[in-house]
């Protein structure tokens, strides 16, 4: 699915992968989030895979709107892609906003140059949350 410039993929239930193009404006970050929570159903948490190598930038209102709903998840692990330094900021910016703004939200975050590591990192967050739901 496509967002402006960029593109979203569910990749199964509670996994959505978004290819940042460009600069994302507020009704991006809206549409994004959107398909994000769809995707989410009843899944004990969520994953999103964040390629932010074709990111040259993001409104203040598309970073506003994302962290906070980022926060509304219980659960949510964000493996973010990239390949520059400011890439890199513009994230920690929004995900330093999540905690800012009260969440109630287990939110962990990995850094990553590919998505083949990123996906790794996905791996374990769900084996250890699995082992965690099993073991209450």
């Amino acid at each position: 699915m496509k967002v402006g410039q960029n593109e979203l993929e569910r990749i199964e239930s509670g996994f959505t992968f978004v290819r940042y193009v460009g600069k994302v404006e507020g009704e991006h970050a809206l549409a994004i989030m959107d398909e994000v929570e769809a995707n989410a159903g009843e899944k004990a948490f969520m994953l999103i895979e964040a390629d932010m190598t074709g990111l040259v930038g993001a409104a203040p209102e598309a970073r506003r709107i994302t962290a906070d709903r980022l926060r509304r998840f219980s659960q949510v692990a964000v493996a973010i892609v990239s390949s520059s330094f400011a890439q890199r900021m513009i994230a920690k910016l929004v995900l330093t906003a999540v905690g800012m703004l009260g969440s109630e939200s287990d939110l962990e975050t990995g850094y990553f140059s590919n998505s083949e590591d990123a996906r790794v990192f996905f791996l374990k967050y769900a084996e250890r949350k699995q082992a965690e739901s099993s073991s209450d």
